[in-house]
C-alpha cells in the first residue's frame, strides 16, 4: 500500500502510494472462506482490526464488517482484490503478493483470471515467497508478470522460472544482481527502511526498492542526483570497498 507514509494495505494506503509518484505498490491478497479474495498481510486480523480471526475463517460479508484502526479513529474497511485492481488501474503497478494458507494454484489462476478480464496484464506482478507457485504462474500463464522473493541466491537461482527475482537486502549483492542481469530478468530490493540501505542499493545495479518509507526514499533520490562530481567519485569508491 502506502508504506509507512499511509495505511497498510488499504485503498487509502493505495492512493498515498499513488500520489507521492512511486512507481509500483505492494500488496497481499488471502481468500476468504466463500471464496472472495481480500488484502491482508497477517495471518489473522488481530494486528490490524484486533480481531483474532483467519481470512480462510470468515466470509466476506464478516471480513467487512472489521474495521482497520486509522489515525483519526473512523477505521477503514478492508479492501478486497477487484477494489485495489481498479485503484490502480492506468495509475500504478500493482505487485500482488499470494499470501497465506490460501496461496496455492487456485490463487494463481483465480487472479490471473482477474487481472486478464478487466485488461491489466501489463500493470500487474504476481509475486510469492513460493516458487512452486511462481513457476506455475509463469508456465500456466506466460502472459502474467512474475517475481519470485527469496531470502537468499545461490547456485543457478537466476535461470528459475520468473520476471523479476526480489532479493532480501543482505543477498542483493553486486554478483547476485549481474547474476539475475545476465538472464534478462530485474532485481527488487526489500526492504530497504533506513537513509543508509536505501542509499546502498539506489546507488546499486538493482532495477527497483521495494522500501515502507516512500518520502525518505525520494528525498534521498534527489540529494543523490544533486550530488557534487567529487561526492560521486567518493560513493562510487565506497561501493567497492
Amino acid at each position: 500500500g502506502g508504506g509507512n507514509d499511509g495505511v497498510e494495505n488499504t485503498l487509502s494506503g493505495l492512493e498515498t502510494a499513488i500520489e507521492l509518484g512511486a512507481y509500483g505498490s505492494e500488496i497481499d491478497i488471502q481468500r476468504t472462506k466463500d471464496g472472495h479474495y481480500i488484502v491482508n498481510h497477517d495471518s489473522t486480523f488481530s494486528r490490524l482490526t484486533g480481531n483474532g480471526s483467519r481470512p480462510e475463517d470468515l466470509t466476506l460479508e464478516e471480513v467487512r464488517a472489521l474495521r482497520i484502526r486509522t489515525d483519526n479513529g473512523e477505521g477503514e474497511k478492508i479492501a478486497t482484490f477487484e477494489e485495489m485492481l481498479d485503484s490502480s488501474k492506468g495509475r500504478i503497478v500493482l505487485f500482488v503478493e499470494l499470501k497465506g494458507n490460501t496461496a496455492d494454484h487456485q490463487m494463481v489462476d483465480d487472479a490471473a483470471a482477474m487481472v486478464k478480464e478487466i485488461d491489466m496484464v501489463d500493470d500487474v506482478v504476481l509475486i510469492s515467497l513460493k516458487y512452486d507457485l511462481i513457476d506455475y504462474a509463469k508456465t500456466r500463464y506466460p502472459e502474467m508478470q512474475t517475481a519470485y522473493l527469496l531470502w537468499a541466491a545461490y547456485g543457478k537461482v537466476a535461470e528459475l522460472n520468473c520476471d523479476y527475482f526480489g532479493l532480501e537486502g543482505e543477498s542483493a549483492t553486486s554478483s547476485a544482481i549481474a547474476a539475475i542481469h545476465s538472464q534478462g530478468k530485474q532485481v527488487m530490493v526489500w526492504t530497504p527502511n533506513t537513509i543508509k540501505e536505501q542509499k546502498q542499493f539506489l546507488l546499486s545495479d538493482a532495477d527497483y526498492i521495494i522500501t515502507d518509507n516512500i518520502i525518505q526514499a525520494q528525498e534521498l533520490t534527489q540529494q543523490l542526483e544533486e550530488r557534487s562530481e567529487f561526492d560521486r567519485i567518493i560513493d562510487a569508491f565506497a561501493r567497492w570497498l
